[in-house]
């Protein structure tokens, strides 16, 4: 054994690490008359099972195990032993390589020889076998009746026939994931970037008249920029040569770039001061500060470059929420290319998207050696112009056409939101409800979105402009793929068929820009990409994708080349020699377009006015919505830090390695007639809004482990209700989506939210979705090892999974802490399922768990979590088939708990 790996055994002693396992042992062989030893082992028939299980799923909670490498070192050991606790239940596992680490335990040997013979049993060459239903039938062996011993509350009244959880459903949409599911996570930068990489998948690059597209709003921009850049060329001082910018550092330096870009931009708007457009009300300036990150984040982030608003007066600290254009530099021009550049700028465009839920799309840029390369990012992922050589005729005259873009156009052409509006220091929505306008007024924001190619919901409490009360509504903002039943559309359904403890409906509609439904495909993207969708599979690749790549490369080299070509001239050509050259009108022409400029109209045809400037981007304002305390999305205020990674060539960093297991995408069609394309069909997402009559907090917010039960218990009503009354399938329980209002009815202290991912329990078609998102940390077992058909069950499973996460995160009200659970965000699919199997196998190692790992606010919590323990997974494993009194059996321990808690 290596000196790492001993160091590691030495700092992470396992203590009395076993000692619950030898008790155990013990007193198994005393029940059947054999001696307390290793030797036993063969005699105690089917307790066999039970003791290795036993012993393995005490491994994971030593320290050393999540620490040490695994043999090959391309994991860590922890992986291994998860893997066969998965299994070990299963009549194909071998039992006899686990029992020289048997006996080193029971000999209580010291901690070198343990983990010794732990690497020999869990690290061995020969894999283990695949993980199948099959091969996991003993692991799921369930009680086939409810074991619970409280006293049963009574079950929500049935308007319906009690439905099986078994139905004959279709295949269930894949499951994909995404940086917008995170919960609690400190978001360093080797866990996030593997997840974004797999959520924006590859992006389309090498679009012809890009910078041309999204800049058309920009009056007379192509006469400006060439008359621009003639004068660079031909001008008294000119600044672009035959070798390219004036000043442009040869080796590219970060901050010699830096400083060449701040001081070119300032040059280019002085030559543009006669060309500026007449109705430009703002100024924008360049921010550079890449050691020093923004606020704003949950994870430390530092950005390169960026455009910002110019009045926002004296700023200590500058916010993600001032961003308006981020950028990326490199020193190599081959950087331009995935992962390097492309996940840098992806990382920033994440943050601006999230700090505010004004914003549509963003822009941004990549400037790698001399290679610009512009971007547009929306909720389906990224897309890319050409490269351009900067230090050649035509990629100068893209650059100041692209740079005095950035400069001049519009909020709206930047992305922000033209139906989201700002009149006298208030901001509203309109909406057309029942026949008649109603404005409303937005307090505040409750929710943003994290993630980019996602749902990005967006939630804020509002009130109605003509209500002298203020009665509180919720607007909730989304982009769902348009295969999917509309959220509204079922919340409307369940509010009339008198569902409780669920979120109210009061309206809905889809929103609509300049007159058009608000898509990405039309809206805007406005058919620029064309690229047919592909399956994710790991061995096939479009002939799309592959022509893009093939471009990105020609592309890349060609740009390299003329760096070291210029590079080469600027050596070998004197000062003295050197001269401007003369730029041809050919060079400077540019594909002029007619442009259309229009003012936001809504389907009735009333005009908008121009979208606000947000406060936070405003000098008037000192804090964006997720104040000072770097808050993540679940309102928890974490430090830890992830640190910002510079790849200053293009081969210093490989891909992060993701150990999960990306599915491949079943063809789908829509819950109830509406079939889907064939492979080809276009992913698309349309903008949709959904007011809600009831406004409440995330369940983790409650005052009290009392509220927070009282609420749990409500919403487990409310989940019933829904199915029953409704029959609709919630399929989406996370601490977001279960929300308290402490000060509402006795009922009604608790409701669910969100029905984006529901599905009608009787449906007998898919939706037609690619996938569907949801938050890992609280999925059941069996969806995570098998992606079974959802159901109830599973549904009940992740309350439990809700309770014990804010347990573990939650030191009272919104105050969040770290925990290593964390990890659960990051963990593949099996890792994770494995993790759980292990922790609710037995009550004293749960409960042994728990006081080690509950934070002081909610210790008193730990027998009930037992309890549901023992009612979620009876004999230590989940249920096998459905149990209609599960519902009942979960609320009366919750209210049982309440009812001798009271006091």
């Amino acid at each position: 054994m290596d000196e790492v790996k001993l160091k590691i055994i030495e700092e992470h002693p396992i203590g009395n690490g076993f000692k619950s396992f030898r008790e155990n042992f013990a007193l198994i062989c005393r029940s059947m008359d054999l001696a307390n030893s290793p030797d036993a082992f063969d005699r105690l028939g089917p307790s066999r099972q039970t003791i290795a299980y036993d012993m393995v799923t005490t491994l994971p909670r030593l320290r050393a195990s999540q620490h040490l490498r695994s043999a090959t070192g391309e994991k860590f050991l922890l992986r291994d032993i998860l893997e066969v606790t998965i299994i070990i239940n299963s009549s194909e596992f071998d039992l006899s390589r686990i029992k020289p680490l048997l006996k080193a335990i029971l000999d209580n040997s010291d901690d070198v020889t343990v983990w010794t013979q732990v690497y020999e049993a869990f690290s061995r060459a020969t894999p283990l076998t695949p993980l199948s239903e099959t091969s996991l039938s003993a692991t799921h062996t369930r009680a086939t009746e409810a074991t619970a011993t409280v006293k049963a509350a009574p079950a929500v009244t049935r308007n319906i026939t009690p439905t099986s959880g078994a139905t004959n459903n279709p295949p269930e949409t894949p499951w994909k994931r995404t940086t917008a599911s995170f919960s609690n996570s400190s978001e360093s930068r080797p866990e996030v970037d593997p997840i974004l990489k797999e959520e924006l998948g590859n992006p389309r690059i090498g679009i012809t008249k890009f910078r041309e597209f999204f800049f058309r709003r920009v009056p007379n921009l192509e006469t400006a920029a060439a008359a621009v850049f003639d004068k660079c060329c031909n001008g008294d001082e000119p600044i672009f040569g035959q070798d390219g910018w004036e000043g442009w550092p040869s080796k590219a330096r970060e901050d010699d770039v830096l400083a060449w870009f701040e001081n070119t931009i300032s040059k280019l708007e002085e030559l543009a001061v006669d060309y500026r457009p007449a109705n430009l009300t703002y100024r924008r300036k360049l921010l550079r500060q890449p050691r020093l990150p923004l606020i704003g984040s949950t994870g430390r982030r530092s950005m390169d470059i960026g455009f910002i608003n110019d009045d926002l007066g004296a700023v200590g600290r500058y916010r993600w929420s001032h961003i308006l254009v981020p950028g990326e530099l490199k020193s190599n021009p081959a950087a331009d290319a995935p992962p390097l550049a492309w996940i840098d700028l992806a990382t920033y465009v994440r943050e601006v998207l999230s700090a505010e839920g004004t914003r549509r799309f963003t822009l941004a840029f990549t400037l790698c050696g001399s290679c610009l390369r512009l971007w547009e990012y929306d909720r389906l992922g990224g897309m890319a112009s050409e490269q351009f050589n900067i230090n050649e005729a035509k990629g100068g005259l893209e650059f100041v056409a692209a740079m005095l873009g950035f400069l001049w156009i519009d909020e709206e052409g930047l992305g922000f939101d033209p139906s989201i509006m700002r009149s006298e220091e208030k901001t509203f929505i309109e909406m057309k409800r029942d026949g008649e306008l109603e404005r409303l007024i937005i307090d505040e924001t409750i929710t943003l979105p994290r993630g980019i190619a996602s749902r990005a919901t967006t939630c804020w409490k509002v009130h109605r402009e003509s209500d002298p009360l203020k009665k509180p509504l919720v607007v909730k903002d989304s982009w769902q793929y348009i295969e999917r039943d509309e959220e509204g559309l079922l919340l409307k359904e369940a509010t009339e068929k008198g569902v409780i403890n669920v979120a109210r409906y009061y309206h809905h509609e889809t929103v609509y820009i300049d007159g058009v439904e608000d898509d990405i495909r039309t809206s805007i993207r406005k058919g620029l990409d064309t690229m047919a969708d592909t399956a994710d599979t790991a061995d096939t690749t479009a002939p799309a994708a592959i022509s893009d790549t093939l471009n990105n490369i020609a592309s890349t080299a060609t740009c390299a080349m003329s760096a070291i070509t210029a590079m080469a001239r600027r050596r070998s050509t004197s000062a003295s020699a050197s001269s401007a050259p003369t730029v041809t009108a050919a060079a400077m022409s540019f594909s002029r377009r007619r442009r259309r400029r229009g003012r936001s109209v809504t389907p009735q045809g009333q005009t908008r006015v121009m979208q606000l400037r947000s406060s936070s981007r405003s000098n008037n304002s000192s804090k964006d919505s997720n104040g000072d305390d770097n808050s993540d999305s679940s309102g928890s205020s974490v430090y830890l830090s992830g640190t910002k990674r510079r790849q200053r060539d293009a081969n210093l960093d490989d891909e992060d390695e993701d150990g999960a297991t990306v599915q491949k995408p079943a063809k789908r069609s829509r819950s109830e007639s509406v079939k889907s394309g064939d492979a080809k069909t276009l992913r698309n997402r349309v903008h949709r809004r959904v007011v809600l009559q009831d406004y409440g907090r995330p369940i983790y917010t409650a005052s009290s482990p009392k509220a927070l039960v009282e609420a749990l218990e409500n919403c487990i009503r409310g989940h019933e209700s829904l199915r029953r009354q409704a029959g609709l399938l919630h399929r989406d329980i996370s601490i977001n989506n279960v929300v308290i209002d402490e000060e509402g009815p006795a009922d009604r202290k608790g409701f669910l939210i969100d029905l984006d991912l529901a599905i009608k329990v009787k449906r007998t078609e898919g939706s037609g979705a690619k996938e569907k998102t949801g938050t890992r940390a609280f999925m059941a077992i069996d969806l995570l090892l098998f992606g079974k058909q959802h159901s109830f069950m599973h549904d009940l499973e992740s309350f439990f999974w809700v309770l014990f996460w804010i347990c573990v995160h939650y030191d009272g009200p919104n105050k969040a802490c770290k925990s290593e659970f964390d990890r659960w965000n990051f963990m593949c699919d099996h890792d994770l399922a494995g993790t759980k199997m292990a922790m609710v196998y037995k009550s004293d190692l749960f409960c042994d768990l728990a006081e080690s790992s509950f934070t002081q606010f909610y210790t008193l919590l730990i027998p009930l979590m037992d309890k549901l323990r023992d009612a979620v997974f009876p004999n230590g494993q989940p249920w096998k088939e459905p149990n209609e009194e599960l519902y009942s059996t979960m609320r009366g321990i919750l209210l049982e708990w309440l009812q001798s808690n009271s006091g």
